[in-house]
């Protein structure tokens, strides 16, 4: 991999003159030649407004961005050499999808036939090729989209900046072209810097994710240290679904608990939560599991008594969810290929092991050190499972 490639952000923050909280705050992060990098977060959290100031749209408040070790934030959009994808493809209408690819070519005075090699060799790579003389009306949306990432690395940059590229495509398509960007990237090694709300997109694709949220950085880590070990609430809740039971850690005897409003849960890497601080539990739904309620549960399982509220289907799986006999609503997935045990209505026991959660604290550190509470977290149309 070139040097050329890494992407390093410094102390990056970008404060506009309408409001008083920074859109970006004093962003750290370091992006490996080759690497493909996710930021990931809920709208307004500063995702694209730090991938906008990369791209050089957007200009700092403060801080140093380098690409390949020069810092480029002085430096026009035109001048930093990166290719860009944006959600709205951003295509020539009067060009046909040939003209199109080749336009960043012919801007560097490229000579015509290496224009033609360079190309062909694209639209190849994107499956396009018979489409060369079309005009963009005359494609789909995921045509276009080809043509767009096309047109961003014909010129071989050292970076590929895309921005909610496959937002506007359907679940289907959307699906088709991340194992196509996925090819693409570990056939040129170029550096990609993604940019998405959709969690599953960025668990499929990414070498490393950082989530964002209110214009900070999280955590960054793989996809599976993201969700496996998570360091705050915000990033427990937002990647994928959890059950979040809420206490404080204690000490005892071979271990540590959790106490909560009725219930104490073992628990096992407690991470940075100290011992009397506020934490929370965060157990994955994939391992809870559902038993009668005279099962036993063995030793090294927490346990909870509740009824069962509903039994959602959802194609590979079901989803239960559970009202604990203690206030705090859970839920579980079932693999299918067999009648669900359960009903709603049904008294159940709940459990699961007590290495198969993480403790994440309930307040995380302000800007300025004070700790903030992290908010109560919910989804949609379905009940809060929190404690």
């Amino acid at each position: 991999m070139t040097a050329a490639g890494r992407v390093e952000l410094r102390r990056v923050t970008k404060i506009f003159p309408s409001t008083e909280a920074p859109a970006v705050d004093a962003v750290d992060l370091d992006i490996a030649p080759g690497e493909f990098m996710t930021l990931l977060g809920p709208s307004g959290s500063g995702k694209s407004t730090t991938l906008n100031m990369i791209a050089g749209f957007e200009r700092l408040t403060s801080g140093e961005i380098l690409v390949g070790g020069s810092d480029v934030a002085a430096l026009p959009a035109y001048k930093r050499n990166l290719g860009m994808v944006f959600q709205q493809y951003a295509l020539f209408p009067h060009m046909t999808v040939a003209g199109n690819v080749a336009f960043p070519l012919q801007r560097r005075k490229v000579d015509k036939r290496e224009i033609a090699r360079r190309v062909h060799e694209v639209l190849e790579m994107v499956g396009l090729v018979d489409l060369a003389e079309r005009m963009p009306r005359q494609l789909s949306g995921g045509q276009q989209q080809r043509v767009a990432l096309a047109r961003a690395v014909v010129f071989n940059p050292p970076v590929l900046l895309m921005d909610e590229p496959l937002g506007a495509l359907d679940k289907k398509l959307r699906e088709q072209l991340q194992g196509e960007i996925a090819r693409m990237h570990r056939e040129l090694g170029l550096t990609f810097i993604f940019v998405t709300h959709d969690q599953e997109e960025a668990l499929a694709l990414s070498d490393r994710i950082a989530v964002f949220n209110n214009g900070r950085i999280e955590q960054v880590g793989t996809a599976s240290e993201l969700y496996e070990t998570p360091v705050s609430l915000f990033v427990a809740d937002f990647l994928g679904d959890s059950n979040i039971f809420r206490g404080v850690v204690r000490e005892r005897a071979g271990g540590r608990v959790l106490i909560g409003d009725g219930y104490e849960l073992t628990v096992a890497g407690s991470g940075d939560v100290a011992n009397g601080v506020p934490g929370a539990l965060v157990v994955r739904p994939e391992r809870v599991r559902v038993a009668l309620p005279d099962s036993s549960a063995g030793s090294g399982v927490n346990a909870l008594a509740a009824t069962v509220q509903d039994v959602v289907y959802r194609g590979s799986h079901r989803k239960v969810l559970l009202r604990c006999d203690v206030g705090v609503t859970a839920s579980s997935l079932e693999q299918m290929g067999a009648e669900s045990p359960v009903t709603i209505g049904d008294r159940v026991l709940v459990t699961w092991d007590v290495d198969a959660g993480a403790v994440v604290p309930v307040a995380r550190p302000a800007a300025g050190g004070e700790p903030v509470e992290q908010p109560e977290p919910s989804r949609s149309g379905e009940p809060a499972v929190a404690g």
